[in-house]
């Protein structure tokens, strides 16, 4: 019996890779991790340098704690008929007149005079506690800043001082003046030198009472709390942690970057000294 040649030619069995002539060219997780082991110096020498480097830097940056100091004073007040308690001037608008005239000014002076600040090292915050007359002065900063927070304090408290001391004078004296003028009148009346009628005189005689006790009542601005320090209140700049953090992760990063560098400008050395050079 003669061979019968099969009607339709075998199937060879397909490739694994479809296209061989990029056999060379595949890298495979092995072939990483021989590089890596190959060039572990670069790795491990880039790695140390960057995290030493993030080291010496979170030593000589050291952020400092910051802390909070406070200062409250309250506004120059007194007592209504009603027995109610009132600023002699809106507390609210003193902090407003603090925001937009004086410390604006500060900012302005402070800057010109330490020219190795471009911008101010501390802030400030004015506050009127609810259900008070207090005007709450907050500032925020390193303990080196410390002493201009006090001064920037005793400054701007003075301006509040000034404006509360004008204003309690002018109640003062203006209480005054309506007391001696009603009791001008009650004594010429009583002394029969003016002719008043009895309604008058008796409403002259309540409004000299509730005028002087108005006056018992006032009271001047007082400095209950300056520049007192509070407790931490977070960092003025990145933890020495976080950076030795980052130095770390990017040590790690670059590492394996210099290493695959290192390997891949083997590979081309290599192949221009088998083509005979350039």
């Amino acid at each position: 019996m003669t061979d019968q040649k099969p009607k339709y030619p075998t199937q060879q069995p397909p490739e694994h890779y479809p296209y061989p002539q990029y056999r060379d060219d595949e890298i495979s997780l092995v072939d990483l991790a021989k590089i890596l082991i190959r060039r572990r110096w670069w790795v491990i020498g880039t790695g140390f340098v960057i995290v030493a480097a993030a080291f010496a830097y979170a030593l000589l940056n050291r952020a400092e704690p910051n802390y909070q100091m406070v200062t409250l004073y309250e506004v120059a007040q007194y007592q209504n008929m009603e027995g109610e308690t009132r600023a002699l001037q809106p507390v609210n608008t003193l902090i407003r007149r603090v925001e937009n005239i004086h410390w604006p000014a500060y900012m302005r002076a402070f800057l010109e005079d330490n020219s190795e600040y471009s911008t101010m090292p501390f802030e400030l915050r004015l506050e009127n506690p609810s259900n008070t007359l207090l005007i709450s002065m907050r500032s925020t900063a390193p303990r080196a800043e410390q002493e201009k927070i006090e001064g920037m304090h005793r400054e701007i408290l003075g301006h509040i001082e000034a404006t509360q001391t004008s204003a309690y004078e002018r109640r003062h004296n203006l209480l005054n003046s309506q007391i001696d003028r009603i009791q001008t009148n009650l004594e010429q009346a009583g002394n029969g030198l003016t002719t008043l009628p009895p309604e008058l005189v008796a409403s002259y005689s309540d409004r000299l009472m509730d005028l002087e006790a108005t006056l018992e009542t006032l009271v001047e601005g007082e400095v209950i709390q300056y520049a007192a320090r509070g407790e931490r209140s977070g960092r003025s700049g990145p933890g020495g942690s976080l950076i030795l953090a980052l130095g770390i992760v990017l040590g790690g990063i670059l590492g394996l970057l210099a290493g695959f560098f290192a390997e891949f400008a083997y590979r081309v050395r290599q192949s221009i000294l088998d083509d005979g050079g350039i």
